[in-house]
């Protein structure tokens, strides 16, 4: 974990969201504390360590309470707003990594973070990051999913920013959020593993937390999970 750095987050996915649509006014009370937690679990406790964040949040333009979102993240913090609604999971991902590359005037950059982290709006985060026992040089997902031994739960990404070049070149490839197949990144522990390998770089593809969901990623588990889908 960074002391006196610079660390950046990349917000991505639906706000608001129930079973069927997101931006739904219902919703707005529960995605509103799930924010509050993201800013003290995991904002803040970097903060304290002396970092820098940046806040790249990505919004649904035509959803009038992602100002609330934006309010409660700080304005302070934010870097950017980038429209990354889209009709699905990979282009909505392309968008939002497109959208930080813009906003620090390209991927070349990247390694002026010591981290950054990808992450969904609508991740419940039970625990400051501060806690977690992670190697955070690695290339890490939130945790385990059940389907295979290798199966990465995709809802968070986290890495040094020197790397952040080896998981843009893979995302929409096969495998990790493909446009014609898989929509999310589940199967791509292998793809990642090679690519760092080429590179020789001594980071691996790791967890956050390593934990074996037993069910899907809204499995209530002690350290995050994504909010419950009102019908």
């Amino acid at each position: 974990m960074p002391r006196n750095g610079r660390v950046a987050i990349v917000l991505r996915g639906h706000a608001f969201r129930n079973a069927k649509i997101g931006c739904n006014p219902e919703q707005r009370d529960y995605q509103l504390a799930v924010t509050g937690l993201f800013v003290s679990n995991v904002v803040e406790p970097l903060e304290k360590l002396g970092n820098k964040v940046d806040i790249i949040a990505g919004i649904d333009k035509h959803c009038k309470m992602m100002s609330e979102i934006v309010e409660l993240l700080g304005h302070g913090r934010i870097l950017a707003t980038p429209d990354v609604k889209a009709l699905d999971q990979s282009r909505a991902m392309r968008l939002a990594l497109d959208g930080f590359k813009s906003a620090i005037q390209g991927v070349e950059v990247a390694d002026q973070y010591d981290l950054i982290f990808i992450v969904r709006h609508d991740i419940i985060w039970k625990q400051p990051i501060t806690v977690f026992n992670t190697d955070f040089s690695n290339l890490n997902f939130a945790d385990w999913c059940k389907y295979f031994d290798k199966c990465l739960n995709d809802i968070v990404q986290v890495m040094p920013g020197r790397i952040f070049t080896v998981f843009d070149s893979m995302v929409n490839q096969p495998g990790c959020f493909d446009f014609t197949a898989r929509d999310h990144c589940h199967y791509a522990f292998a793809q990642l593993s090679q690519k760092l390998f080429e590179l020789k770089e001594t980071a691996v593809v790791s967890v956050l937390v390593d934990f074996r969901l037993k069910e899907d990623v809204r499995e209530v588990n002690p350290y995050m999970e994504l909010m419950s889908l009102l019908a």
